[in-house]
């Protein structure tokens, strides 16, 4: 947890008289004890992405997209037990950049892919792909039970599957077997958005993309970056040792400096060695 936010809810707490002056004291853990507080406190928001504009008489896919989300506070953020309950800037930006792509990577709705979301949180980007690949599958997969829920409440939210395939999953990178067997084919497209928090996520969760991505020159595994405390040329490195290439989309533009988009693929064995392209962050 960031020093700032403890502080700011320390502060916000004791105003409320929800953390006592023993906390304030050190008597008690203090992060749980702000914790303690957040779990009292109104937790709940509705986000709304609305990307495009439907046009009249019309009702094709590509046309709008629209995506209601339920969660929790922004403000809340890493506090609670777990960061996958609310919106961050990444899983933001990788839904924008999904729909400025559409006509590349679902062929203006008319593809058939299957879709994985990695550490989906609330199901943005899984549920933006899922409308723009209505005659395809989409999967969202988490490790954590109560995000799970929350996803399953926002597929619900957003009538997907009245519309196009959409499941979720408990996945737990790096335990493949079970994502394996139900999906024989593979995966088109995968996604991740700010989901590398940790140095020792990084090889679970490519594992996880090498092991589901479907073996083939267009299958994509598309992971939007955000500033951590794991470097990102450390996931470049470990992608190229993984067997996945990898280029900046240089023409998009995320919501912070230093971040991108990285589009990453399966290297054919005749290709010889991997090119990673040179970092611009950190």
């Amino acid at each position: 947890m960031e020093l700032s936010r403890v502080l700011f809810h320390l502060f916000v707490s004791t105003q409320r008289g929800l953390v006592n002056q023993a906390a304030i004291n050190g008597h008690v853990d203090v992060r749980k004890a702000v914790q303690d507080s957040c779990a009292v406190m109104d937790r709940d928001e509705c986000f709304e992405y609305v990307y495009g504009a439907a046009r009249e008489g019309t009702d094709k896919v590509h046309d709008c997209v629209r995506v209601r989300l339920h969660g929790w506070k922004k403000e809340l953020g890493q506090q609670l037990e777990c960061t996958g309950l609310t919106m961050w800037r990444a899983g933001e930006d990788l839904g924008r950049y999904l729909w400025e792509n559409r006509a590349m990577l679902f062929k203006q709705g008319q593809g058939r892919q299957r879709i994985l979301e990695l550490g989906c949180g609330l199901g943005l980007c899984g549920l933006v792909a899922a409308q723009l690949n209505p005659k395809g599958v989409v999967v969202l997969t988490d490790g954590d039970a109560l995000t799970m829920q929350k996803v399953c409440r926002n597929i619900d939210e957003n009538s997907l599957k009245n519309r196009c395939c959409v499941a979720a999953r408990t996945l737990q990178w790096g335990e493949n077997k079970k994502i394996i067997s139900e999906f024989k084919e593979g995966f088109d497209l995968v996604l991740a958005a700010d989901v590398i928090y940790e140095e020792k996520a990084i090889g679970p969760l490519l594992s996880t993309v090498t092991a589901t991505l479907r073996k083939g020159q267009d299958a994509l595994f598309l992971l939007s970056y955000a500033r951590r405390n794991v470097s990102i040329d450390r996931v470049l490195a470990a992608a190229s040792s993984m067997g996945l290439t990898c280029e900046v989309d240089d023409k998009f533009s995320c919501s912070a400096e230093g971040e991108h988009v990285y589009r990453m693929r399966l290297q054919r064995k005749e290709e010889g060695i991997i090119q990673v392209a040179p970092s611009t962050a950190d």
